[in-house]
C-alpha cells in the first residue's frame, strides 16, 4: 500500500504531501467503505505505529488536500 509507506516514513503532513507530488500523484481517491472491507480482509493498513494511523487521519483536515468530489463514501481530493 503506497500510502501506508508514505505516511509510515513521514513525520507531518506536509511531508506526505511533498511526497505524493514528487511521486506526480495529484489526487487522492477514498472510498469509506473499501477502506474497511480491504483493512478487515486483507490487513493492507499496515500502519507502523497508531501515530502513524492518526496522521493519515490527520492529513485529511490539515489543508493538504482540498475535497473536489464526494457522493455515497466516494470522496475524491486534490494535493494541494
Amino acid at each position: 500500500n503506497i500510502i501506508v509507506g508514505i505516511v509510515n516514513s513521514s513525520p507531518s503532513g506536509e511531508e506526505i504531501r511533498n511526497k505524493l507530488k514528487e511521486m506526480g500523484i495529484t489526487h487522492v481517491l477514498y472510498n469509506a467503505s473499501e477502506v474497511k472491507r480491504v483493512d478487515l480482509s486483507y490487513s493492507s493498513f499496515n500502519w507502523a505505529d497508531e501515530e502513524a494511523r492518526k496522521r493519515f487521519l490527520r492529513f485529511f483536515s490539515e489543508g493538504y488536500l482540498r475535497l473536489i468530489f464526494f457522493h455515497r463514501g466516494v470522496s475524491i481530493y486534490e494535493v494541494l
